[in-house]
């Protein structure tokens, strides 16, 4: 299993700033491809929203994905972008972090908050270390820059559609867990009653 992570800003130079951190979780990593729905049952295609101000980016990058097998919309600004995870269900944002309207991590924070269990990945030409470690700090699965390596890029969406796949597993798990130990307790809660109950009458 995978017990860290790496966040990697890379130049043009090929110089490489690395922001390591420790995961919470040993985190098997699986392959993109399917995904679950709230009922547990595999669907056909992961479903990534590309947002991006530059409509070359949108067409290289959203054709790139959508060769690698990804179901793949557009949007140019920050509040497109919210408007449609409020109409869809995706597993995956990549977003650039300077847009028309909205700074990145504020687009982050509203995207997160109405769909927890998605991911982000910031494809920005904005070199900036403060960035990247806010970015960090909000739960952002990885910071690329412009103009992104196809084969770094499909291998972060790869990596992080495979964490949110095990950790909607994972929660789906404990919900069936809370859910049998709860029915138990009401079965034992009715036996200990049918027990009682002729006592109480005798007394």
């Amino acid at each position: 299993g995978l017990v860290g992570s790496e966040m990697c800003i890379r130049d043009s130079s090929g110089e490489s700033l690395r922001l390591a951190f420790d995961a919470l979780l040993d985190l098997k990593w699986g392959l993109p491809g399917t995904t679950i729905d709230k009922n547990g049952t595999m669907m056909k295609k992961s479903r990534l929203l590309l947002v991006d101000d530059e409509e070359d980016i949108r067409t290289t990058v959203g054709e790139l994905l959508r060769k690698d097998g990804y179901e793949v919309d557009l949007a140019e600004t920050g509040e497109a972008a919210i408007a449609a995870v409020k109409e869809e269900a995706y597993d995956l944002v990549l977003l650039d972090l300077k847009l028309p309207d909205l700074d990145g991590l504020q687009v982050v924070q509203q995207v997160t908050a109405h769909s927890p269990d998605i991911k982000v990945i910031f494809i920005t030409a904005q070199r900036s270390l403060e960035s990247a470690i806010e970015a960090l700090r909000i739960g952002v699965h990885d910071y690329l820059l412009k103009p992104a390596d196809p084969h770094r890029l499909l291998n972060s969406v790869g990596a992080a559609i495979a964490r949110r796949k095990e950790q909607v597993e994972k929660r789906m798990l404990l919900d069936q867990i809370e859910t049998s130990v709860r029915r138990l307790k009401e079965e034992e809660n009715v036996e200990t009653q049918a027990h009682i109950s002729p006592q109480a009458i005798n007394l």
